[in-house]
Order: C-alpha cells, then structure tokens, then sequence
C-alpha cells in the first residue's frame, strides 16, 4: 500500500471515531438541561424554574443562586485550564514535528514532488486544535436580559460549559490525532 491509500483510510477512520466520541463524551442539549436542573436542586433544594425572566420564579435564596453560579465559574476554570495545557503540548508537538522534518530535508518531498500527506494532516490538525483552544478564551459578554434572574444567567452558563467542553473534546481528539500521524510517519514513511 502506498502512503496516499493508507492516508485515504486513516483519514476515514479519524472522522469517524471522532463522531463517535463526539456523541458519546459531548453532552447533548437536553443532557446539560439535566445537569442544570440537578446542581439547581442540589444548591437550592427547589426545582429549576420554569420561566426563565421571571424574578418571582427564581427559586432559591441568593446565597445559594451564587453557589450554583460559583460552581459554573469554577467548571469554565477548569476548561481554561485544561485548554493551557493542550495549547502547551500543541507547541511541543510543533516543534518536535518541525525538528524532524528538519533533521532530514529529503523527507519534505515525497512522492513526485508532493509534500506527504502526513505533514499535512497532522499540522492541520494541530493548527484546528490550537484554534479551538484558543476560541474558550474569547470572552463574551451577553445582552443585559440574561443577568435580569438568577436562573437565566445559572441557564447560560450551563449552555456555555456545554459549549466549551464540546471544544475540549474536539481539540484534544485533534491532537491524538497529530501525535499518531506524526509516529505513523516517522516510523513507515519517512525516508532515511
């Protein structure tokens, strides 16, 4: 088999464990409705209220709307951090992808003067990877009406852990993915 049918193949497999993992590991919208109305119930005691503008239905005390909004900022923390250190390991990846490729000119062209499919995959993988992470980072601020309840603000940031750790697993899969292409090449496919 040459390089180009095995990429073929490999390129097949990645999306679709990918999908895969992305519907087991990603939480599905009603999924997140439920963690939402669990840490609501486990704070306040009540269920999650119905009518999201609605102060008078807002219930719980404060002190407790704050534990479930402190709990939320504590999981977006945890995302950040998370996101740091795949934004590390990318950049360790770079190089060492980089001192590779360097270490023997000959392995840049390939096959009639192509680059190998490999070197493509895998830093287009790391480039979506480090984008994605550095997407969590951008901060948004949402229109007054969600900080109008306490509900409606505990509902976005549900919405937005969501969000987030669907981001987190697509950067995280997208660097496995790099690391295997990078040892798949240098271990069958690169010259020398």
């Amino acid at each position: 088999m040459n390089e180009e049918t095995v990429s073929a193949i490999l390129l097949l497999v990645i999306i679709f464990i990918g999908y895969q993992g992305y519907r087991l590991f990603v939480p599905s919208k009603e999924k997140i409705k439920n963690i939402r109305n669990e840490i609501w119930r486990r704070h306040t005691g009540d269920e999650f209220p119905q009518s999201l503008r609605d102060p008078q239905q807002n219930a719980g005390a404060p002190f407790q709307c704050y534990s479930v909004l402190d709990y939320f900022h504590k999981v977006v923390d945890r995302q950040l951090n998370k996101a740091r250190g795949i934004l590390s390991s990318n950049s360790l990846i770079m190089a060492g992808l980089g001192l590779s490729i360097k270490d023997c000119k000959q392995c840049l062209i390939l096959f009639d003067g192509h680059y190998s499919i490999f070197i493509y995959v895998t830093a287009a993988c790391l480039l979506v990877s480090t984008s994605l992470c550095l997407i969590l980072f951008v901060v948004v601020f949402d229109d007054e009406d969600i900080y109008s309840s306490f509900a409606a603000e505990i509902q976005n940031y549900a919405n937005t852990v969501g969000t987030r750790a669907g981001l987190l697993y697509l950067s995280v899969y997208l660097s496995f993915v790099s690391i295997t292409l990078w040892m798949l090449w240098i271990m069958f496919f690169r010259p020398g």
